[in-house]
């Protein structure tokens, strides 16, 4: 709150909107679309050394190609349109409420301590599946010490509208 009355005091008017994945039930579609179509591109660039090379990689990236080995080309393709229908409902919404950029949480929460884990990447995936340019700030968490994420989010093509507006934050 303190970082939209921020905004706020800059001249920004902030309103309230939809997004596709509003509820827990749409998040997990689109969540899994989002994972099936990583892991498939995955096993897909990961191919040609993946049979011979194995053994080299980490257990975690083995085991994300071999998810994504499991999964069909029309499953594949299947994601690849509902990312372009998805971009295509978060265009098509900004035009209507005429937004210029989604203000939203980075994450579900603070920052993990250490570096086995790097968080949770609801929040952002999906906009990074649509194409969508996000900048992602970090704001502190007094009781914990640790930081949570404030992004904006900007159409396509608004890349440099974005940092701009990054620098109110």
């Amino acid at each position: 709150e303190k970082h939209l009355e921020l905004l706020r005091s800059h001249g920004f008017e902030l309103r309230p909107t939809r997004v596709p994945w509003d509820t827990p039930e749409d998040l997990w579609n689109w969540g899994t679309r989002v994972g099936d179509l990583l892991h498939a591109e995955m096993a897909l660039v990961h191919g040609p050394w993946f049979d011979r090379f194995a053994h080299l990689y980490r257990p975690r990236t083995a085991e994300a190609v071999r998810m994504g080995q499991a999964i069909s080309a029309e499953r594949l393709r299947e994601c690849r349109v509902a990312r372009s229908n998805l971009a295509n409902m978060l265009q098509e919404g900004a035009s209507q409420t005429g937004i210029d950029c989604w203000v939203c949480p980075s994450a579900s929460g603070v920052a993990p301590i250490g570096y086995g884990d790097t968080g949770d990447a609801s929040m952002t995936s999906l906009w990074s599946y649509a194409g969508f340019p996000a900048l992602s700030l970090p704001v502190f968490d007094v009781r914990y010490a640790m930081p949570l994420g404030i992004q904006l989010v900007a159409p396509p093509g608004r890349d440099e509208a974005l940092l701009g507006w990054g620098t109110y934050v």
